[in-house]
């Protein structure tokens, strides 16, 4: 197969893609999860708000920081459970 969109000229010997090194893949297993934490976050605190009906400062302030709090609550449990599924490295696992 001819990668079309690569140019001659890239400095790995796959095409720029790292398919010969399968740690590449693994390299940042982390990131989808973090980001599903923060649309997780979002969609939480903007249905909270719209729920309560009311868009006072102290009560904006209150769900944000309800949010994140709930974001990041949610982002620790998704990651233990994925960890004990076998889906993540486990953090003894990985290279420090």
């Amino acid at each position: 197969m001819i990668w079309l969109t690569v140019s001659a000229a890239s400095p790995c010997d796959d095409g720029g893609r790292g398919f010969d090194r399968p740690e590449h893949d693994m390299s940042r297993p982390l990131l989808p999860l973090k980001a599903g934490a923060i649309v997780f976050t979002l969609l939480w605190t903007a249905w909270m708000m719209w729920w309560s009906g009311s868009f006072s400062s102290a009560n904006v302030i209150i769900l944000a920081l309800c949010g994140a709090a709930v974001g990041y609550l949610w982002y620790r449990a998704m990651r233990w459970q994925f960890e004990r599924m076998g889906m993540l490295p486990r953090r003894e696992d990985q290279p420090k």
